[in-house]
């Protein structure tokens, strides 16, 4: 193989990649404290490559991901930063390691479960994608948190992350908890996959006040919208995208609502980007019939740590949501579970969101 080349990263120390395994590429900065799970959760896949860019951490990140034996070190160089470059970074690693061959493209707080998780090896998930046909998988991130408010939500490191935040927003319970939007046309011009966006979670519940939680008025044209229980909506939701769309955009929110969707695991192809991170793609890729679940853990160091991430402003609109979240402390004294949350326990308890038919 060329040796690694790149305008904007380097190689930091040695290379560890094996021919034959799966590519796991991360982009990261400050994660020292969800580190060890993260690589136990991934590690437990079977073979896998960590291919990992420390964005400039000074939390221990550096040196801990250094004395790894399977994780293969990327720095920026001066002047790239994660704002600007985050789609050339994963793109141009990715198409020197793994042209032809699965990814999982995860962050650091994602842990991605699917159909059977449990007893269904990752080796017989690839599997079955490649028997099918199907170039990647469609997956809902799921914000998940403990009982508590903003500040309790501490990750300590005794447990994996899935058991110290269980809960989520259930559709089950909230109907309301979630919407499909179809992406708009001049967006699937560039980015055609997917065709279809969700939103909602306790970040939108909790912060942004998001799909008129607060105007009992919006609920019955809500309720007309596509939910995580349909399994095709996209025709529904192109009647109803115009209604949503003001809804969320409504004087007083003045965030965008979070977008939920991403394609963690495909098979790549060189040349192909992502939009920002793995939420939409530069090509048409097959989806597979069935989909899966992004567990995700956005607070893991309380309060403090989104006010870190709010000033450094590295990500989207300038961490405009962490701003926004900053900005609402008065949610510091309320729990974020609600009638609407559950406990995750196994991949059984996603079978909403784990299903077969998946979203084209």
């Amino acid at each position: 193989m060329t040796p690694f080349a790149s305008a904007y990263l380097h190689l930091h120390g040695a290379e560890k990649v094996v021919a034959g395994r799966v590519a796991c590429l991360v982009l990261l900065h400050n994660e020292r404290n969800i580190l060890p799970d993260f690589l136990r959760f991934y590690r437990d896949f079977g073979d896998i490559d960590f291919l990992i860019v420390d964005d400039r951490s000074d939390d221990g990140t550096a040196e801990y991901l250094s004395a790894q034996p399977d994780v293969t070190v990327f720095r920026p160089n001066n002047g790239s930063t994660y704002a600007k470059h985050k789609r050339d970074w994963r793109g141009e690693i990715l198409d020197h390691y793994a042209h032809g061959n699965w990814v999982i493209v995860p962050d650091a707080d994602e842990r991605l479960i699917w159909q059977r998780f449990e007893t269904r090896s990752f080796q017989r998930l690839r599997a079955d994608l490649e028997a099918e046909g199907a170039d990647a998988l469609y997956c809902s991130m799921l914000d998940m948190y403990r009982d508590g408010p903003l500040s309790d939500q501490v990750y300590r490191g005794s447990d994996p992350l899935e058991v110290a935040f269980p809960l989520y927003d259930d559709p089950l319970k909230d109907p309301l908890s979630y919407r499909f939007l179809a992406a708009p046309s001049r967006f699937l011009r560039r980015w055609p996959t997917p065709t279809m966006i969700m939103y909602g979670g306790m970040r939108d519940r909790m912060f942004f006040g998001a799909y008129g939680r607060q105007y009992p008025w919006s609920r019955p044209l809500l309720s007309a919208l596509p939910t995580i229980r349909d399994v095709q909506p996209a025709g529904r939701a192109r009647v109803f995208e115009a209604i949503l769309r003001l809804i969320l955009k409504r004087r007083d929110t003045a965030m965008p609502a979070i977008n939920l969707t991403k394609i963690p695991l495909l098979r790549w192809r060189a040349g192909m980007r992502f939009y920002g991170g793995a939420h939409a793609v530069s090509e048409h890729l097959r989806l597979a019939r069935e989909t899966g679940v992004l567990l995700h853990f956005p607070i893991t160091r309380g309060d403090s740590g989104v006010r870190y991430t709010a000033e450094r402003g590295q990500h989207t609109e300038g961490a405009a949501h962490y701003r926004a979240i900053v900005e609402r402390n008065e949610l510091n004294v309320r729990t974020l579970r609600y009638s609407g949350s559950s406990k995750y326990r196994t991949s059984d308890d996603l079978a909403v969101f784990i299903r077969d038919g998946g979203i084209r």
